[in-house]
């Protein structure tokens, strides 16, 4: 979700230009100083006095409704329930493309600059830093990616100020430390700064691990949840049908250059490493997936093919078929490749990061502390030489998943809903 910050840049920087000033010009270039996601959310009053749940999210474009964006969706659509209304904020969205989700069947587009309406409404505002958003007394306010916290914040303070009443809780939906998806820097401190806010603050925490990593860190919120993973209702409906699988010759790597903390670096490298010390890696199939890039050469004339980002369908065909998997993850959320994997017999390595450790998890997950190259490839051996005589191994599937049951990923949801005061 957080790279999408990268690709709002240039419009939010178009409309910062046509709304500010040009400084005087020093003969000089100047440095790039706009933090263009960070922009303001700038609330007008509402004459609605209904409560409503507001869900703030960077975008539905189709190609990004999945992950974690996904997840906000289904949390937020349990939180909302039947009768509230409701509003999604799409903070780095110009127009609302189709998007092909039975979900939000029924819920109308609107416009910023309109009157509030009741109802449930889907609200484009990328150009969030030149025009207001129609605010009510009782908005309760869900925030996902950092930069939507960050506005939110300030915004809710606005809201206290202008309706003379109390701050609002802000409900936080963290799905990793997001301050790690950059390097030591103004957007490091800002994401991190999200975490210090001295209003009141619900922390939603997408798995223990990550709770946990929080606490760690010292970051205090007014109170906090926790759920874990759900698998997604395709996996899960594949799944369930199944006790044993046949495995190949077949090695799935989670490849996505443009996620740095995913490692596809040192993934290659590990995999390469590997081709060269293993006479029989000749013999295996080896899959990139996840997102789309040229093929890789390796040693023996072995070979990473890039499928890019599979159907459902797809991916669960490989998963059956996958005997070894690679997925790293270098933050403290686990990520659900490696879940998934596991979920399907596929001996899985990852790595751990501080006090996460997926091993604990499945005995087909093998977390590694030191994840080198050479590390990573003795693994791959040692799982692929079970496969040294056969080309197809039969294993049978454990009883216990790893993944939070059907309908039961937020169990807190009413004890939520009372807190907010939110009647359903």
């Amino acid at each position: 979700m957080t790279s999408l910050a990268h690709k709002i840049k240039f419009k939010l920087k178009q409309l910062a230009q046509k709304s500010l000033p040009e400084p005087a010009s020093t003969g000089e270039t100047a440095p790039q100083i706009e933090i263009y996601e960070a922009t303001h959310m700038l609330g007008r009053p509402s004459g609605q006095s209904r409560p409503r749940l507001n869900l703030v999210l960077p975008t539905l474009k189709k190609e990004h409704v999945f992950g974690g964006i996904l997840t906000a969706l289904q949390f937020f659509l349990e939180l909302a329930g039947r009768d509230v209304d409701a509003r999604i904020i799409l903070s780095d969205q110009h127009h609302y493309p189709e998007v092909d989700l039975d979900s939000l069947a029924g819920w109308q587009i609107g416009n910023a600059d309109t009157e509030d309406q009741p109802g449930r409404w889907i609200i484009p505002f990328a150009d969030r830093g030149i025009r207001t958003l129609p605010v009510r007394e009782r908005d309760i306010f869900v925030a996902t990616a950092w930069w939507t916290a960050y506005a939110l914040q300030r915004l809710l303070g606005w809201q206290a100020q202008h309706f003379q009443q109390n701050p609002i809780p802000l409900v936080y939906l963290v799905q990793d430390h997001e301050p790690g998806f950059y390097p030591w820097s103004t957007r490091y401190v800002l994401a991190q700064s999200t975490y210090q806010y001295d209003g009141p603050m619900i922390g939603v925490f997408n798995t223990r691990f990550l709770h946990d990593y929080f606490c760690q860190q010292g970051y205090d919120f007014s109170s906090h949840y926790i759920f874990e993973p759900q698998m997604n209702s395709v996996l899960y409906g594949q799944r369930r049908q199944l006790r044993q699988l046949t495995k190949q010759r077949t090695l799935i790597l989670y490849g996505r250059p443009g996620v740095p903390r995913n490692g596809l670096e040192l993934v290659c490298q590990a995999v390469r490493h590997w081709s060269g010390i293993d006479p029989q890696a000749r013999n295996w199939a080896i899959y990139s997936i996840g997102e789309k890039h040229g093929d890789i050469n390796l040693h023996n004339g072995c070979k990473i093919t890039s499928l890019g980002k599979l159907t459902l369908d797809q991916y669960t065909d490989i998963l059956q078929q996958a005997a070894i998997g690679l997925s790293l993850m270098f933050s403290p959320h686990p990520s659900y490749p490696p879940l998934e994997m596991a979920e399907f017999g596929v001996q899985t390595i990852t790595n751990t990061f501080a006090n996460k450790n997926l091993g604990t998890l499945s005995p087909f997950i093998h977390s590694l502390d030191n994840p080198t190259p050479e590390n990573i490839a003795a693994l791959i051996c040692q799982f692929a030489a079970a496969y040294r005589e056969q080309p197809a191994k039969t294993i049978p599937l454990p009883d216990h998943s790893i993944f939070a049951p059907p309908g039961q990923a937020y169990p807190f949801i009413d004890e939520l809903r009372g807190r907010l005061q939110i009647s359903s």
